[in-house]
């Protein structure tokens, strides 16, 4: 998808939502990121009339992607199996904490890498603390001089 990012100047980019700041606490574009996890609930929607199972579905994404993924999977009213998050954060954390029911326990896999510029990895580590303080089935890897990329590891 495209959208308005206020940090480009409001260029119209690939974007799964407007990102704000930067900042720990600043503000999110709750609509938006709320947009984009019900595109992925219809791509859900779409695997489960094929007649795939709820549980064996895995939602992962890369940064905003990794975000959308999160937030998706941990509000999603029927259990999946895992989430996979890379070089990402849980957006609208505060908000999406309260909602989790049915993947409270769901597997996640988060990795980091300890260079990124663009998602610091204080936000996948302050991710993984919430996300443990309700699941205990979080794994976070970091990955040495890595940047906003992947890696072969």
């Amino acid at each position: 998808p495209e959208c308005p990012v206020t940090l480009n100047g409001g260029a119209v980019m690939p974007s799964w939502f407007d990102l704000i700041s930067l900042s720990l606490n600043g503000p999110e574009d709750e609509k938006g990121i709320q947009a984009s996890c019900n595109s992925v609930r219809d791509l859900i929607t779409a695997e489960l009339d094929k007649g795939i199972e709820s549980n064996r579905i895995i939602l992962g994404g890369f940064s905003q992607g990794g975000a959308v993924s999160l937030n998706t999977a941990l509000t999603y009213e029927k259990k999946l199996a895992g989430v996979i998050g890379l070089s990402t954060w849980l957006a609208n954390r505060n908000s999406v904490l309260k909602e989790v029911t049915a993947n409270k326990e769901i597997a996640i896999f988060q990795g980091h890498g300890d260079c990124d510029p663009l998602v610091n990895i204080r936000f996948g580590l302050m991710t993984k603390q919430l996300l443990s303080s309700i699941n205990p089935n979080v794994k976070f890897a970091t990955y040495a001089g890595m940047m906003h990329s992947s890696c072969a590891q």
